[in-house]
Order: structure tokens, then C-alpha cells, then sequence
């Protein structure tokens, strides 16, 4: 039997049709334009524009049957504002705002007010759970994002981690996009807001176009983390064939014996780490360097790792999963292909 879906639109008028099993639950999908509501089974889907939303908002979610989730998204700082004022106003419930569980904004450009509205809106979510937060480049600490309760996930570029204060939200795991040549500074950020709490970190490596990926290994984001309790990280590298670096040498790293000792300190519980090398996707145009390349960085990097599980990417889904070796020899026991949810840094 399939979910009844019901769309809100801006004169309290509803359509009900079926058939929209084709959205699958926990999956956020947002109204076609014009459209500021979308319910699917128990999760009620929001995207905020602007003010008449707010005022259209307060009227429609009262009359919706039985919901517990909230997905919010905002795309624009007048909507954000908007959000914010309701929230001084007292126009939507306080059990509304507590249904929220995923926020996003995704603003392109601010106003005056947008770091203010911020701060207020994400007070009020008092059980969020996952957060996407892309703004334009801010002032360092200039983003406040008061929140005693645990967030689990949140993602977010690079310059907007730099931009948060501290004390930042306590989380859980994070995914963040940077570029190749700022590794050590962010990570050093990163390290500092969420010391205490982040178990789970996937990282999005980028490099500037033209440039290739010369010093890949996933091996020097290590040493620049400060992570007791990380256990998994993930980090995927993102070019194109001409700057994946698979025709250059190995970055192979074990021979540095500070690497070694920084990975073991700096991260003492890391159990998995996860890589998509920059030319996991290209195997097809150079078969014969492809598997050199990855044998070589498999080898180098058991060595730095020590009991760490690597997982090399050879597709979108599928992983070579290596078990490390308990006789110290630095070798791999057995070697085997998983899939690879593209959520599992986050679950």
C-alpha cells in the first residue's frame, strides 16, 4: 500500500494523491516551486522563502495529520529572517520547532541580520539532529550556533567551519569540503571544536584545476587531527583524469617514522579509514598503473596505520576492504570487495 503524499500551497489548499511511494521515507525531497509543504508518511518536508511562508506555515501545520519529523530547508536570508522573527513572536508552537530533526540553509548571499536570524533559529531546534549549513565566506568566529544537545551529523565547506565560534555544538560526525592546499589549518579548526565529541569525519579533498593531486595519501590528514575518540574517517579526493595524479609516483609516506608516531597519538581509536584516491574512477584507462597504484599505497599505508582497517574505493559502491595483519609484519591477512554506503559516515 502506498503513502497518501499531501502538497501545501500558499491559500491552504491540499491535493492528496497516491502513489508517491517513489519517495522513499527519510529521503528529503522539497515541494515543486510555489509549493511550501510536502508530507510523506510521518515526515513533513519545509522550504522557506520568504514571510508570507512563515504566516502560511502557522496556519497549515496545525491541520496536518500525525507527523514527528521535520526537515527544514532554507534558501534565501529574507526567508531565514522570517524564521527568525516567528521564533521572537511566538508564531509557530514550540512542538513544531521541536519536530525538526534535519536544518539546512543554503544561502548565496546575506543580509545584515542573516548571522543573527541564524544564531536564534538554531537555538530554538532544540532536537535537531543533522545540519547542511553552506553560506558565503564569513569573518573567523563571526557564526554562533548555540546548541547544548548533541548534533549527529553536519556538513558544511571548509570556510564555513573557520567562520563558527567557540563553543561550537557537540557533534557527532562531520563532512567537510576543503582544497588540497589549506589541509592543515582547517584540520587544525576542526580539531578544536569538536575535540571531545566527533567520532566519525569524511573529508571532500579538493584540488584547483590543473593542479594534480602529487601528495595524495590519505595518511597526511592524520597528523594534523586531534581526534581521541574519531573512529572512522573517510576521505574522498575529487579531480578530474588529468589532475588525479594516477600516471605519478606513489605518495607513499611509512618511511617518515613522525607520521607513524602522530597517527597512533593524535588518533588512538581510529578503527576505519575509508579512501576514494582521485583516480578510483578512471581503472579503465591505465589497468596495468591502476593496480600498481593501489597496491603500492596499500602496503605503505598498513604501515602507518597500524590496526587500522583500509578501505580503498574502485567504484561509486564498492570497496577493497583490507584486514591488517596482528603478527607485525605490516602486511594484509586477506583482502575482500564490500559495498560502500555513501552514508556510512554518518550512521
Amino acid at each position: 500500500m502506498t503513502e497518501d503524499c499531501i502538497l501545501l500551497g500558499d491559500h491552504d489548499t491540499a491535493s492528496v494523491s497516491s502513489g508517491c511511494s517513489s519517495y522513499p521515507e527519510e529521503t528529503p525531497v522539497f515541494s515543486e516551486e510555489g509549493k511550501l509543504l510536502v508530507q510523506i508518511g510521518r515526515d513533513v518536508f519545509l522550504s522557506i522563502q520568504e514571510e508570507g511562508d512563515i504566516r502560511c506555515l502557522g496556519r497549515t501545520l496545525s491541520s496536518l495529520p500525525s507527523f514527528s519529523r521535520i526537515h527544514l530547508e532554507v534558501r534565501h536570508p529574507v526567508g531565514l529572517r522570517a524564521l527568525s522573527n516567528a521564533v521572537g513572536f511566538g508564531a509557530l508552537a514550540h512542538e513544531d520547532f521541536a519536530k525538526v530533526r534535519v536544518f539546512k540553509v543554503d544561502l548565496t548571499a546575506t543580509l545584515s541580520s542573516t548571522l543573527d536570524d541564524l544564531a536564534t533559529v538554531f537555538c530554538a531546534l532544540t532536537h535537531i539532529r543533522d545540519v547542511q549549513l553552506f553560506m558565503p565566506k564569513c569573518s573567523l568566529g563571526s557564526i554562533y550556533l548555540p546548541h547544548k544537545r548533541i548534533v549527529h551529523s553536519f556538513i558544511a565547506e571548509s570556510s564555513t567551519i573557520r567562520s563558527l565560534r567557540c563553543p561550537a555544538p557537540p557533534l557527532l560526525c562531520l563532512s567537510i569540503t576543503v582544497r588540497l592546499e589549506e589541509q592543515g589549518d582547517i584540520y587544525s579548526v576542526v580539531s578544536r571544536l569538536f575535540r571531545n565529541s566527533l567520532t566519525k569525519l569524511r573529508v571532500l579533498r579538493r584540488q584547483e584545476l590543473g593542479a594534480t593531486f602529487a601528495m595524495s595519501s590519505p595518511a597526511r590528514v592524520c597528523p594534523f587531527l586531534d581526534l581521541p575518540r574519531l573512529h572512522y574517517l573517510e576521505v574522498r579526493d575529487l579531480a578530474t583524469l588529468s589532475d588525479s595524479g594516477l600516471l605519478d609516483v606513489p605518495d607513499t609516506v611509512s618511511a617518515s617514522s613522525w607520521m607513524t608516531t602522530a597517527v597512533r597519538r593524535r588518533l588512538p581509536k581510529l578503527a576505519t579509514l575509508v579512501w576514494a584516491p582521485p583516480w578510483y574512477n578512471f581503472r579503465d584507462y591505465a589497468p596495468a598503473k591502476y593496480h600498481d597504484a593501489v597496491a603500492a599505497y596499500q602496503w605503505d599505508l598498513v604501515r602507518v596505520l597500524g590496526s587500522t582497517t583500509l578501505v580503498m574505493c574502485v567504484s561509486r559502491a564498492e570497496g577493497i576492504v583490507s584486514h591488517p595483519s596482528v603478527d607485525g609484519a605490516g602486511s594484509y591477512k586477506h583482502m575482500e570487495r564490500v559495498f560502500l554506503d555513501e552514508d556510512e559516515w554518518k550512521l
